[in-house]
């Protein structure tokens, strides 16, 4: 009896909420510094309304691989930061402050539902949104 391989269906890559940081950004050119600086410093570059998931916030902080570490960090408290735009890959609020998370999200014109960022209606036909974060570029 000959067992056949397995079908491996592809992957979509993920949409982005906005395009890489450029080079000259503070958060793509930190890598001098700890990492809690460079999260900390994409972080503070997102303007209301945008948001990221942990995951896209450890990529743009130079550590692609480190969403969990960018949870523990944000688990933390700290201060001066714009901690409610961070939320799950599925845009799925997870944490102890979620209805705080969610009146701030919603405040800056962010669509959530059901404990899920959603994206908004594009105003330019030609927008792209993300599912994975429910923001438009």
């Amino acid at each position: 009896m000959t067992l056949a391989a397995p079908t491996l269906l592809p992957v979509p890559a993920p949409t982005r909420r906005r395009p890489p940081a450029e080079p000259d950004s503070a958060a793509a050119t930190a890598t001098a510094g700890t990492f809690e600086d460079r999260v900390i410093a994409a972080l503070r570059s997102l303007g209301p309304g945008e948001v990221l998931s942990y995951g896209e916030l450890a990529a743009e902080a130079g550590s692609p691989r480190a969403a969990r570490a960018v949870g523990a960090l944000l688990r933390r408290g700290l201060p001066d930061v714009p901690w409610w735009r961070v939320v799950r890959a599925g845009g799925r609020i997870v944490c102890p402050h979620g209805a705080e998370q969610e009146a701030r999200l919603q405040a800056e014109g962010v669509g959530v539902r059901g404990g899920r960022v959603h994206p908004r209606p594009p105003a330019d036909p030609g927008q792209e949104c993300s599912i994975e974060t429910g923001n438009c570029r």
